[in-house]
């Protein structure tokens, strides 16, 4: 994982760093306007999100992306695009995508705008897109389609699977390869089904399957249970959890307190307690309660030893023993 943050205050410099998070490109400034760019983008397995603003009127070029492919959305003001012979506009409603067989080309920033680009690398998203089909490409590019209303409800379940990622990856965790694999597949899952043609109109077990994979129209508690049972080792905090979710951390509280009387840092910690138990009834000669404390998220042994013990009537070293006398 990455984080970049730069400025720049020339052309040159400008087109060095964007083209180093995102793609090689000629930069095109409108002559005798002042100029200066910034970017801040995170980079989470092959999916790369970063905000662009320029502080003059310029056209950007790029030959075939070829490794990749991209969206482009307007987070404030309208700027114009091409991909191939297709031409748009890209506008706080509507994202652009981009196949990496085409040729792109941007144009605008003459009023203020800031640009959301994200960056999917092509290998992972097609192995992704096969896998659910079941349809192979034989190295084709996905015919995806170059616009993207993200109003609509799968725009939305893309967006917020983006917000999510990078809520993640600025808290510093989304390193973590249960945690990054959920936050990937979530927007490789969305992007599908937003822009792939045709997808939401079929019932095959393939399109069932993309749309059980979503998070959207799951709930803020079901989203947060559902992170804390594939990434209990991993360093989950409440405004995570939240920012998972798409609530408030009060909020998250609340439904908690509704679906089982109980906190969301509460819950977390008896579903690590459940995982260290079962880690110790099949621990091997080798294993320690230590190791499988903190392999189950726990920082500190005694603590942890105390509460086994309050939960589960008797010391983590007794279930470890029995463990090791089954493998035997």
């Amino acid at each position: 994982m990455a984080h970049v943050t730069m400025t720049a205050r020339t052309p040159d410099r400008a087109c060095e760093v964007a083209g180093r998070v995102f793609h090689a490109h000629r930069l095109e400034p409108r002559v005798g306007s002042g100029f200066t760019f910034s970017l801040t983008s995170d980079t989470v397995g092959p999916i790369t999100v970063g905000e662009l603003t320029y502080g003059a009127g310029v056209a950007i070029r790029t030959a075939e992306y070829r490794t990749a492919y991209q969206v482009n959305h307007a987070l404030e003001g309208t700027l114009r695009t091409s991909s191939g012979s297709e031409r748009r506009e890209i506008t706080e409603r509507w994202a652009a995508v981009y196949r990496p067989d085409r040729p792109t080309a941007i144009a605008g920033w003459e009023r203020p705008a800031t640009m959301l680009a994200v960056k999917i690398l092509r290998d992972p998203l097609e192995r992704f897109v096969e896998s659910y089909t079941g349809e192979p490409r034989g190295g084709e590019a996905l015919p995806l389609t170059m616009s993207l209303d993200t109003t609509s409800p799968e725009g939305r379940a893309w967006r917020e699977s983006l917000r999510r990622l990078r809520s993640a990856a600025r808290a510093g965790i989304a390193d973590g390869p249960v945690l990054r694999s959920i936050l990937v597949d979530d927007c490789l899952t969305a992007l599908t089904l937003a822009a792939l043609p045709g997808r939401r109109g079929r019932t095959t077990g393939a399109d069932t399957a993309l749309e059980a994979g979503s998070a959207a129209g799951r709930s803020a508690y079901s989203l947060a249970v559902e992170l804390m049972h594939a990434a209990a080792a991993e360093p989950l905090t409440l405004p995570l959890l939240a920012a998972h979710a798409g609530v408030s951390g009060r909020a998250l509280q609340l439904a908690f307190q509704q679906h089982v009387r109980t906190t969301p840092m509460r819950y977390l910690r008896q579903v690590r307690l459940d995982l260290a138990r079962r880690e110790l009834r099949r621990a091997g000669a080798d294993d320690s309660v230590g190791d499988i404390a903190r392999r189950a998220g726990f920082g500190h042994t005694g603590r942890f030893a105390a509460e086994y013990a309050s939960r589960f009537g008797e010391h983590p070293s007794d279930t470890l023993r029995r463990g090791c006398r089954s493998a035997n």
